[in-house]
């Protein structure tokens, strides 16, 4: 009797056949320094917080509240929270879907960091940020503004 490979495995064969990204690909190390620096850009937000998940997520948050979740093994796809508008703009763009389990949320996940320039994913995981905070208790979410 074979053993099942996991089901993370399976999971990035699939990506793979479907011609997703993967820190394989060429641009390993500038994938992995993109996902870097935007970990630690939702660290530099104020009063911003970082747990792990699930076992294998970096979860950012702010008074409890998440509001972006980054592979621990520094994966390719990192999900964050968004308006309505912004939802419906983003997943109209190649690289980017509504995320799973979490999309009746309003959260997206980026199939890879080069889907969105620098500067503009910072200002949408700012925008996250902000949206987390609007829905904390009033006294919280006066605390931490």
């Amino acid at each position: 009797m074979s053993k099942k490979p996991a089901a993370r495995s399976t999971a990035r064969r699939r990506a793979r056949a479907r011609g997703s990204p993967s820190l394989s690909d060429e641009g390993n190390a500038a994938s992995r320094r993109a996902i870097s620096a935007l970990k630690k850009h939702c660290l530099s937000l104020p009063h911003v917080t970082t747990d792990i998940k699930w076992g294998d997520h970096a979860v950012y948050m702010i008074g409890g509240k998440m509001f972006a979740i980054f592979d621990m093994d520094d994966g390719p796809r990192f999900s964050f929270k968004c308006d309505d508008d912004d939802f419906d703009r983003l997943c109209d763009e190649p690289g980017i879907i509504p995320a799973p389990y979490a999309a009746r949320f309003a959260w997206v996940q980026a199939t890879h960091p080069r889907v969105l320039a620098p500067a503009r994913a910072r200002a949408l995981l700012a925008k996250a940020r902000d949206l987390a905070l609007a829905k904390l208790p009033k006294r919280l979410a006066h605390e931490l503004a």
